[in-house]
């Protein structure tokens, strides 16, 4: 798996302790999301360490055909059936549009942006900093593909994805609001754009 087991900790319990952990299995793969994720992974292929970051905060991983949503301080809920917005892998391969994971951050003191860029239009797509930091390529294991990606269905998709032989991640692109608190972010935005912004290598 591509990711930072660590980040991957934090990113279960706050979900977890916030919205919600749902979870869910097929006969091939478990799927998890908190809300603005998404990650599906082949069962034979997720690491122990995973398996037991999970287990630690449930207390079980689903079985085939089951899906759950555990939270802190509310009963574990079951679900009828898998949703179609966690289908990650299928609309990975319809996507058409190329992202570039840039090296440009930016942070407005409460929260942290990474920048990413529309390959051919150079538009500027903004994602929660902490998502790009949980894509880890050192936690690769051996045999495992490079994950190919970032990309979106299409420009004005709300998800970005992520995808190897053994798993895919979905995240949620950021929308900038005409507020106040979003002005100054707004015109950093209209600053970069059309410009070629150093990638990420």
């Amino acid at each position: 798996m591509f990711v930072n087991t660590s980040a991957f900790k934090k990113l279960i319990k706050k979900s977890w302790s916030q919205e919600g952990l749902t979870m869910g299995a097929t006969d091939t793969e478990i799927f998890l999301t908190g809300g603005a994720w998404v990650i599906r992974v082949d069962k034979k292929k997720i690491p122990n360490k995973v398996k037991a970051a999970i287990v630690e905060l449930t207390g079980e991983l689903p079985a085939a055909g089951e899906v759950f949503t555990c939270y802190k301080k509310e009963a574990t809920q079951y679900e009828v059936a898998e949703n179609e917005y966690w289908n990650i892998t299928e609309r990975f391969w319809s996507a058409t549009v190329e992202l570039v994971a840039t090296k440009v951050r930016y942070t407005d003191g409460i929260r942290d942006y990474h920048i990413l860029q529309e390959a051919k239009s150079k538009k500027c797509i903004l994602v929660d900093n902490f998502f790009t930091e949980l894509i880890d390529y050192s936690a690769i294991e051996d045999r495992e593909d490079i994950p190919a990606g970032p990309v979106m269905e299409h420009p004005a998709a709300g998800l970005i994805y992520w995808s190897n032989d053994v798993m895919s991640l979905a995240v949620g692109r950021i929308s900038v609001q005409a507020s106040a608190i979003q002005t100054e972010l707004a015109a950093f935005l209209e600053h970069m754009e059309m410009r070629e912004l150093p990638a990420v290598k």
